[in-house]
């Protein structure tokens, strides 16, 4: 957004005083050469294995080594993503989702009908959003580990090698496709406020019509 930009560009060269601008960009050599010409980069890396299992244990003790594990792999290494996964059973979620998914073509729609009802519930609106986060997730999971033909190990057993028969069915331009609509409609969803039990619905039948042999 050039509009953005310039905007941007003219706090930095105009600061308020004794004020220090600080700039988060996951993808820098997207930013104008103006804006980076102007600025000192610093390199953020994640935390290592043993700080991220420091910075959990204080907030939640009562988590199981097994299950740090499992939060560090869901959130990519962010603590801060990694609480809110905690906080809202996003273990359990990720273990539902992806229960359903390894049957795929022959999806258990009764385990759907029970999970979307779970999750349209008043009060469920946070654990809606980060299911449907986890789904879209591992369907990126999926393409990006696809097209680097790397292995990611399982948090559930048998979820990487549902990720290669999908693969083995339909090419990773479908999934990159499917999951560009998954994720357009998890974002109509939260603008216009529509039925969360048919969002989920039609994700996993798009995610079942695209694995049909």
């Amino acid at each position: 957004n050039l509009n953005a930009a310039n905007a941007i560009l003219k706090s930095i060269e105009e600061p308020p005083p004794r004020a220090i601008l600080i700039l988060v960009s996951h993808a820098p050599g997207r930013l104008s050469a103006t804006i980076r010409s102007r600025c000192q980069q610093l390199n953020l890396r994640p935390l290592s294995q043993q700080n991220f299992r420091t910075v959990i244990k204080t907030v939640h003790p009562e988590l199981k080594k097994s299950e740090i594990i499992t939060l560090a792999q869901l959130s990519e290494g962010s603590p801060g993503r990694a609480l809110v996964i905690a906080e809202l059973d996003g273990i359990q979620l990720y273990q539902t989702l992806v229960s359903i998914l390894i049957t795929v073509p022959a999806i258990d729609f009764e385990s759907v009908h029970a999970f979307a009802d779970e999750l349209s519930r008043k009060g469920s609106e946070g654990r809606f959003n980060l299911a449907m986060e986890l789904l879209l997730g591992w369907l990126s999971c999926l393409v990006r580990t696809g097209a680097q033909k790397v292995l990611v190990p399982d948090i559930i057993k048998g979820e990487g090698a549902a990720r290669e028969r999908f693969i083995s069915v339909r090419g990773l331009d479908h999934w990159a496709e499917l999951w560009e609509n998954i994720n357009r409609l998890f974002i109509r969803s939260e603008r216009v406020h529509l039925d969360r039990k048919q969002v989920l619905l039609s994700a996993y039948t798009a995610i079942g019509d695209l694995a049909q042999a």
